[in-house]
């Protein structure tokens, strides 16, 4: 339960537009129970984290209504092994979006040395803001996260400004060919936005070396705890499981039907 608390902890830290929902609406607060609301933007603010103490995610949800409706997002929460009511959130008004899979390198198997010729990587700069966008988007443009919306490539680009993230970009010659987000806050080390073009993915071995790249940063950073999010049941959570990563526990995104 360590590394549960850890992680969602690491989120709430990392994020720098958190709306303090539970200050706001006097929801009972603690440490030990939290959750997140996400998915569906219509605005720039987005991936919110909150811990809710004992009060029930179903609770949060009917207190942060005006704010989901105020910047037009649909209501929907992600349900972590650390709310509260974690086992009993399939009422008739929640409707199961998506599951996410959360899972922790283990360690113990270091990422695979592979060298393919001109294939290289280093920290994307301000300077490589267009290219690293057009990567974003391209190569989420099929699977799981297909059809991601335009509030997420503004958030990226101001990202370049977090003090805790580092961009790197894959390329193969010149040409840029993958991006990977590394964000690192105390000993904690968080992999995200990581694709590799489709023509270029090689099998995987483009990915394990930008995955390795990405690994070795985090601990260069002093990070002894490196997690990702990725889609469950997927092909993407099968090859990080491949690559090293456990899956830990499940977050599960339910989108509210009774909203009054």
């Amino acid at each position: 339960m360590t590394d549960f608390a850890d992680i969602i902890n690491f989120f709430y830290q990392i994020e720098t537009d958190i709306f303090d929902i539970v200050k706001k609406h006097k929801l009972q607060s603690g440490g030990e129970y939290l959750s997140a609301f996400s998915t569906n933007v219509k605005d720039l603010n987005f991936n919110h984290v909150v811990p809710i103490g004992q009060a029930k995610p179903r609770d949060v949800m009917v207190a942060a209504a005006d704010e989901f409706d105020k910047y037009n997002r649909d209501h929907v929460i992600c349900v972590t092994p650390l709310c509260d009511d974690y086992y009993s959130v399939s009422d008739s008004d929640l409707q199961l979006l998506n599951t996410d899979a959360w899972m922790l390198f283990n360690g113990t198997k270091s990422p695979t040395n592979i060298k393919l010729p001109d294939i290289t990587v280093r920290v994307a700069t301000k300077k490589d803001i267009d290219d690293y966008i057009d990567l974003y988007f391209n190569g989420f443009s099929d699977g799981v996260y297909a059809d991601m919306e335009l509030g997420y490539a503004v958030t990226e680009r101001n990202s370049f400004d977090n003090p805790y993230k580092t961009k790197l970009m894959a390329f193969y010659k010149e040409k840029p060919i993958g991006i990977v987000s590394v964000d690192v806050k105390g000993n904690i080390g968080y992999i995200e936005s990581f694709t590799v073009l489709r023509q270029y993915r090689y099998g995987g071995e483009t990915a394990r070396i930008l995955g390795s790249a990405a690994i070795n940063m985090c601990y260069d950073k002093g990070a002894n705890k490196i997690f990702l999010v990725t889609a469950a049941g997927t092909t993407l959570e099968r090859f990080y499981q491949n690559n090293g990563f456990d899956t830990i526990f499940y977050g599960y995104f339910y989108k509210w039907r009774k909203q009054s």
